[in-house]
């Protein structure tokens, strides 16, 4: 599914398995981790300058809600970019911005 595209019942289904995309990120190191899922610092591909986080969740209506809330908020400056959603294994990814250090 492409980022632009708002989420609503009719395509939840465009969320595929699309595990070959953990391959685009490298985790760095756990920074939290709870009910919410679990957050790390992440790399894309060979880029070792680059400064992502990306947040694992089980694959479940929280987390069509929060990739939702992003959309619908991603035009407000205090909203992290979001590089990257997709699932894998029962697991929602979200691959955005480092807001801060």
């Amino acid at each position: 599914m492409t980022w632009n595209t708002a989420i609503t019942s009719e395509n939840l289904d465009d969320f595929k398995e699309d595990c070959e995309l953990l391959d685009d990120w490298i985790t760095t190191e756990r920074v939290s981790n709870g009910i919410a899922g679990d957050i790390y610092l992440a790399r894309k591909g060979s880029d070792v300058m680059s400064n992502y986080i990306l947040k694992i969740k089980n694959e479940n209506f929280e987390f069509y809600n929060e990739v939702q809330a992003y959309y619908n908020l991603r035009n407000l400056s205090i909203i992290p970019t979001v590089l990257a959603v997709f699932v894998c294994n029962k697991k929602g990814y979200i691959a955005m911005e480092k807001l801060y250090n």
